[in-house]
């Protein structure tokens, strides 16, 4: 039945006929001839009819539109009650779904594994057992160089003698709970201590069964170390600038106040002019000690709900440029928002504070904030002296400090302080012109968090 139906045969076409003319019968459904098989057929039945042996064939045919169809071919001997032969029996089976699963499982492990000599990191594939099923090149290369590994490497192989117990212990409990863990410590391998953030996952079977664990072993410890010496670096600076830069202005004031000797008019203006040049320096050490903190996670974001109308009045109290005017429109004016009032302030003030330039005095600053479904909308104008071209978001800022709009020395910090406080809140932020002379800085940030 197998074969009438496989081969769309009619029961008179088999019964009395040679298995050439069979095979010879075209495909299913098609107009490709199997005379291709025959011939390792035809040899098969000669070897079984004169060895008595059974013989296999595994054969992959082409049939149309560039499908194909696997045959697994046995040839078994029949003897008589001499013991002599008397024919063959021909059973085949279709192999197409095995073969190509076998093929696909193949394939994706070679990627896999190409994955994982690529990945810079410790990785590697245990079973229950605590045997290492497969590793990366990093792994293998780092704690065995110019050894000959083992067929099957375990534990007691790999870690020291007193981490072992804690491995199995952790992976015990992966075993029971069927649970990630990420935890990073020191591990102590055969040969070397390596602190590194560790992640093991449980790798299921059908039955829902814990087969393998995958584990992944980054060390960070030469990262942690630039880390330390980054924060150093920029803490040490900041202290070195911020307090010559503190002694500067207060010796201003003992000389703005006439403790030391009389000031006359032109020498009280280049007193003040000193004045705002050392509390300017001393404003940006401290942007740039806030946006370190902000980067490092060491600054956290405090969320609160509070009116829009709040946030620019002390925004534009804050704002020192006198020259200048403002004015805001809230839609709705009950507008609130949910956010570090203080991180937004900041980025109002900033925004404001990097267009604002003795160039474009007595400019008419005009700020719009409208709530929309998901998100509020705030807009900066300001008539422009250098025009931003086109729509750009502000990151990369390499690309915005090098134009017109944003040379003023020292706000380059302040926009990526203005950007990743945005961030945080996940919203977007972005420079613009409207093609009338009048530039424009929105950001957006969520209702919702």
């Amino acid at each position: 039945n197998a074969l009438i139906q496989n081969f769309y045969l009619e029961k008179e076409d088999i019964i009395g006929k040679s298995l050439k003319n069979i095979f010879e019968t075209k495909a299913r459904g098609g107009e490709q001839r199997l005379n291709e098989i025959w011939p390792k057929m035809e040899r098969a039945i000669y070897d079984t009819q004169h060895t008595g042996k059974a013989s296999q064939v595994l054969e992959k045919l082409f049939v149309d539109s560039g499908r194909y169809i696997c045959y697994n071919i046995l040839v078994s001997p029949i003897f008589g009650t001499d013991g002599k032969i008397e024919g063959t029996v021909v059973t085949a089976r279709d192999m197409t779904k095995e073969v190509m699963l076998t093929s696909s499982l193949k394939e994706r492990s070679e990627q896999l594994a190409c994955i994982l000599d690529s990945l810079p990191i410790y990785a590697f594939l245990k079973n229950r057992q605590g045997e290492f099923v497969m590793g990366s090149s990093a792994f293998t290369t780092e704690l065995f160089a110019n050894k000959k590994l083992p067929d099957m490497l375990t534990n007691n192989q790999v870690f020291a003698k007193g981490y072992v117990d804690l491995v199995k212990a952790e992976e015990e409990e992966i075993f029971r709970t069927k649970q990630t863990i990420e935890i990073e410590r020191t591990i102590r391998f055969v040969n070397k201590d390596v602190f590194c953030r560790i992640h093991k996952s449980p790798l299921l079977d059908e039955n829902g069964d814990v087969k393998f664990l995958v584990v992944m072993c980054e060390n960070i410890e030469q990262k942690r170390e630039i880390e330390n010496q980054r924060e150093y670096f920029t803490k040490l600076l900041i202290h070195d600038l911020k307090i010559p830069t503190i002694a500067q202005l207060r010796g201003m004031e003992l000389l703005s106040k006439g403790i030391l000797g009389p000031v006359n008019q032109s020498q009280r203006e280049l007193i003040e002019e000193i004045s705002t040049s050392c509390n300017y320096v001393l404003e940006m050490i401290s942007t740039v000690l806030n946006a370190y903190r902000l980067e490092s996670g060491e600054k956290k974001l405090v969320f609160s709900k509070f009116k829009v109308k709040d946030l620019l009045r002390d925004a534009l109290n804050e704002v020192k440029h006198s020259n200048h005017s403002f004015k805001f429109d809230v839609k709705p004016r009950t507008l609130e928002i949910l956010g570090d009032q203080n991180a937004l302030q900041n980025v109002v003030v900033t925004l404001i504070s990097s267009n604002a330039t003795t160039e474009n005095d007595n400019a008419v600053f005009e700020i719009s904030v409208v709530g929309k479904k998901d998100e509020i909308c705030f807009t900066i104008s300001r008539p422009g002296i250098a025009l931003f071209e086109s729509e750009e978001n502000l990151i990369p800022f390499g690309k915005l400090l090098h134009n017109a709009k944003f040379t003023t020395v020292g706000y380059g910090v302040g926009l990526y302080m203005c950007k990743k406080i945005i961030d945080l809140h996940k919203g977007t932020i972005y420079a613009s012109a409207d093609g009338s002379n009048v530039n424009l800085i929105t950001f957006t940030v969520p209702k919702h968090r």
